[in-house]
């Protein structure tokens, strides 16, 4: 039978060593972690549901991602509603195809019809 002063040290002995791991997983860069110059860590989220009242920093925020995915790949789209990216739709995505028919979703991409 265990008694309560040994169920309290493995408890804490286990609890060290889980802070222990993730500290170095911290380190490590696992999990998304990354690391300041001032040597604070902080991990990044995905963006979430965003309400996009204003119609013009849409069109700029996905103007700015195609040019980014250009210069990166030689293709002009725009990646949304994956982790890490624009989060688009509904109304929003309407308003925004309204405003700029030349471009088009296919998929999780908005790309640009060329003519």
């Amino acid at each position: 039978m265990i008694d309560a002063d040994e169920l309290m040290r493995k408890a804490k002995e286990k609890r060290k060593r889980n802070e222990e791991r993730k500290k170095r997983r911290m380190e490590l860069g696992y999990d998304g972690w990354q690391m300041r110059e001032d040597g604070s860590f902080f991990k990044h989220e995905p963006k979430g549901i965003q309400h996009w009242h204003n119609t013009r920093t849409l069109i700029d925020l996905v103007s700015k991602r195609m040019d980014s995915v250009e210069a990166h790949c030689g293709e002009r789209y725009c990646p949304i509603n994956g982790r890490w990216m624009l989060q688009i739709r509904g109304k929003h995505l309407r308003r925004l195809m309204k405003v700029k028919p030349e471009w088009k979703q296919v998929g999780s991409r908005i790309v640009e019809v060329k003519k």
